[in-house]
């Protein structure tokens, strides 16, 4: 028996250390899994957080890149301001050099227009008014104030003038004048198309002809006073009774603008003349087409059949700008120009009579 118990007690003992060294060895293996798992565990930890912290500095870098890249941006869009700025304070400084220069011009120019009329004043005072006006508007139609050296030569001008009369009545330029043999009437043509026919001491309009289809470039009387010829640029003349207004003939055969018309001293013909080249001659009385003069190398701008100077007593008529007309006592007019007394064509005497 207690040998037996001896084998069973030694074999227990055998089998209990053997079942220790199991689980020392299963709780080594344990732990060095659980310090493996641990590793692992700190091992991850630290890779996230350097990925955390790379992430964390490449957005924190992206954020500076993109603070610097719009603080670029602001600054490059207040340069683009600032030059924007600077060119329109360059663009008004500009424009208000030009405008000077153009102020500066406008005065140099009334004042040479000014000078201008002061000399013509005792030789021609009407077109020293025509040259004071154009001083005065040198510098008002830009809006400047007038020079008082332009005011004070037109007022002079105005003083000195000796126009007898203004006819108004036309809605636009005239372009000629005439008056009749017996200076008792006189005739303008206008570019309002027509014409019309004035009492000459009154002024009382007593005629419109109205009957071209475009500017009324020429007017004639007829010698014995009854008629009235027209030139017009709608390439016709036409003939008028000059108590009545009544058309009496179209004369056609022109092939551009009629400026000139002229009765014989007679009466019996009518010439006028055209851009077309040519001078025509027609019956007066019937309209019928007698001559044809020139060729395609000429240009007529008036005909004359009859001397438009030598009268008794001279008295000239100048057509004028803006449907006036305006008798004259001067000798010599001023050429075309803008203003009154523009479209000057011709300087007429009149028969029998001075007007005073």
């Amino acid at each position: 028996m207690t040998e037996v118990d001896y084998e069973t007690v030694s074999d227990y003992l055998t089998w209990s250390e053997m079942r220790d060294k199991a689980k020392k060895k299963h709780a080594l293996w344990r732990t060095r899994a659980l310090l493996a798992l641990f590793a692992l565990l700190l091992l991850g930890l630290a890779l996230a957080s350097l990925v955390f912290y790379r992430l964390k500095e490449k957005a924190q870098l992206e954020t500076a890149k993109a603070v610097t890249e719009k603080d670029a941006a602001d600054g490059q869009k207040k340069l683009v301001e600032a030059s924007a700025i600077q060119a329109q304070v360059q663009k008004k400084a500009a424009d208000a050099n030009a405008a000077e220069v153009l102020r500066t011009s406008h005065e140099s120019k009334a004042s040479e227009l000014a000078a201008f009329s002061t000399q013509s004043l005792n030789d021609d005072p009407e077109k020293s008014i025509l040259l004071a006006l154009q001083a005065v508007n040198a510098t008002l139609r830009f809006g400047q104030p007038c020079l008082p050296a332009a005011e004070a030569t037109l007022h002079q001008a105005i003083l000195s003038s000796q126009v007898c009369k203004t006819l108004r009545g036309h809605s636009n330029y005239v372009d000629d004048v005439a008056f009749s043999p017996d200076g008792k009437r006189l005739a303008t043509a206008s570019v309002d198309q027509t014409a019309k026919v004035w009492d000459a001491d009154s002024g009382k309009e007593l005629l419109t002809l109205g009957g071209h289809s475009n500017y009324v470039d020429g007017v004639a009387f007829s010698p014995d006073g009854e008629r009235l010829a027209t030139a017009s640029w709608d390439n016709t003349a036409k003939v008028w009774d000059a108590e009545s207004g009544k058309e009496l003939l179209t004369l056609r055969g022109h092939s551009d603008s009629v400026r000139g018309v002229a009765y014989s001293p007679n009466g019996k013909r009518l010439a006028t003349a055209s851009y077309d080249h040519t001078a025509k001659v027609w019956d007066a009385k019937s309209g019928k087409e007698l001559l044809t003069l020139g060729g395609p190398l000429e240009l007529c701008f008036r005909c004359d059949l009859q001397p438009r100077w030598q009268a008794p007593r001279h008295r000239q008529l100048g057509s004028g700008g803006e449907g006036v007309g305006r008798g004259q006592r001067q000798r010599d007019l001023a050429p075309r120009q803008n203003g009154h007394c523009s479209c000057l064509n011709d300087k007429l005497a009149t028969p029998n009579r001075e007007h005073s």
